[in-house]
């Protein structure tokens, strides 16, 4: 379970801190606020889904699974950035990553979102990509070779032939 929580907290940093400096440096959208840091951060959440987890091509319709998870990562996200907003409002200057609102700081939060997310989405994982259960174990017993039906039959001759003679 430690080993899971792990990776998905590895995964999901990964996936926010590349958002994140995509924004940050690439885009310079230093403070995000508003609408679009709530569509950044859905995007995170879904992001971090669709690597988290089991990966789409382990099963037949692991895909469908993915599917669920981002979408549900799109909610997460927002989640997640509406609690930072009410909890995280403090200002902070860290120099060339930003200044301001530590919430409205991409570098900060986005890898935080998707840590989150993708440990949960980690640890629901239960770690089997396409292996097949395990045998069910079947007693000789159990297995039904049709001898009870031999003998019924072989009963109902007998008493037709009885009736037979006796008429």
């Amino acid at each position: 379970m430690l080993k899971r929580l792990g990776i998905g907290l590895l995964k999901g940093t990964a996936i926010g801190a590349l958002l994140g400096a995509a924004l940050h440096f690439g885009l310079g959208a230093t403070p995000l606020t508003g609408l679009l840091a709530y569509l950044v951060y859905m995007g995170v959440g879904a992001s971090a889904g669709a690597v988290a987890g089991k990966p789409p091509w382990g099963e037949k319709f692991a895909w469908i699974e993915l599917l669920i998870r981002s979408v549900v990562g799109l909610g997460a996200g927002a989640g997640l950035y509406f609690g930072a907003t009410k909890l995280l409002g403090f200002a902070v200057d860290l120099g060339p990553l930003g200044a301001g609102p530590i919430s409205s700081l991409p570098l900060v939060v986005a890898p935080a979102i998707g840590a989150v997310y993708g440990s949960l989405v980690e640890l629901d994982n239960d770690g089997n990509v396409g292996e097949p259960p395990p045998p069910k174990k079947i007693r000789v017993e159990d297995i039904d070779v049709g001898e009870d039906e031999e003998a019924e039959v072989e009963k109902k001759r007998g008493n037709a032939g009885k009736r037979g003679k006796a008429g």
